[in-house]
This record gives structure tokens, C-alpha cells and sequence, in this order.
């Protein structure tokens, strides 16, 4: 049986070190966490950053909406958008760099919601993270040359990584 889809929680000084070797790894301020999630590309652990940046608060900002080849668009029992799944800006991991999230989503919270949404549509967030990583990698699809994480940059960092 394969392992259900988690968020955690990625170690801050790993991610100065990744964005130091790709500008577009993103770096939280505020003592905010970089919360993902986890799952498997290729043999090497990934995280796909979550964001509560939704499209209307987006547009509110005079943004774009983002572009659905490469976001997951996270929504409550009610449809709404509440969060996003951002497939360009995934990093890879080890283990010990990063710790689970525990979330009862049997609760109504923010959380529960969207590891609900998450597991339900499981499949399809594999399958898109899978497909924008070997896109850059394989295709040199422009959209994503521009717009992802350089993933080989950042294999080759993660492994040669000390904590």
C-alpha cells in the first residue's frame, strides 16, 4: 500500500542553502514555516510548498491567476479556494530535514481541510508533480524552464547537503 500524502514542515536553514543555489526556492520570513507536501519523484523525496495565497487574494494584489499546469488549486467541502499547491517551486529532501505535521482531519480546521482535499486527490498531485519535473528536466519546456526550480541543481545541493 503506498504511503498516504503528509504535510511537514522543511528545516529554515536548509532553505537559505537551497535558495542560495536557486533563487526561485523560496525563503519564509517571519519566522513563517515552509509547509509542503511530501511525496516521492523519482526515487528522491520532494516537498510541494503550500501557499494561502489564494487567486482572489492574488488579483486583489493586481496578480495573475497561476497557471493550473503547474498548481494544484486546494479547495473546501464548498468548492472555495483556500490554498495552492506551488509544483514549480518543489525541493528536494533528505530525511531529518524536514518534520511531519500532525493533523486530525477528522476536525474542522484550515489544516484538515487541506490534507482532505490532498488525499482525495492524491493521484493527480503525484502525477503533476511527476510530469512538471520531467517536463523542465527532459523537455526544456520554456513556460517551465522559467518558471520551476532548477530540479537537477537541487538534487545534486540536497545530496551534497550537511546539516
Amino acid at each position: 500500500m503506498e504511503k498516504e500524502l503528509s504535510l511537514c514542515i522543511v528545516d529554515a536553514n536548509y532553505l537559505k542553502y537551497l535558495h542560495k543555489v536557486d533563487y526561485r526556492v523560496s525563503v519564509k520570513y517571519n519566522n513563517r514555516p515552509y509547509v509542503g507536501v511530501i511525496l516521492m519523484i523519482n526515487g528522491i523525496e520532494y516537498v510541494i510548498p503550500l501557499t494561502s495565497q489564494t487567486t482572489a487574494e492574488r488579483e486583489k494584489e493586481g496578480k495573475k491567476k497561476r497557471a493550473s499546469v503547474i498548481t494544484t488549486f486546494i479547495r473546501d467541502t464548498s468548492g472555495n479556494e483556500i490554498a495552492d499547491l506551488l509544483h514549480n517551486n518543489m525541493i528536494p529532501v533528505k530525511v531529518g530535514l524536514y518534520s511531519s505535521m500532525e493533523i486530525d482531519s477528522q476536525k474542522d480546521t484550515y489544516e484538515a481541510n487541506e490534507i482532505r482535499y490532498i488525499r482525495k486527490h492524491k493521484d493527480q498531485i503525484i502525477h503533476k508533480a511527476q510530469k512538471v519535473h520531467d517536463d523542465r528536466i527532459l523537455k526544456h519546456n520554456a513556460f517551465l524552464y522559467k518558471t520551476c526550480c532548477d530540479f537537477v541543481k537541487l538534487e545534486e545541493a540536497c545530496t551534497n547537503y550537511q546539516a
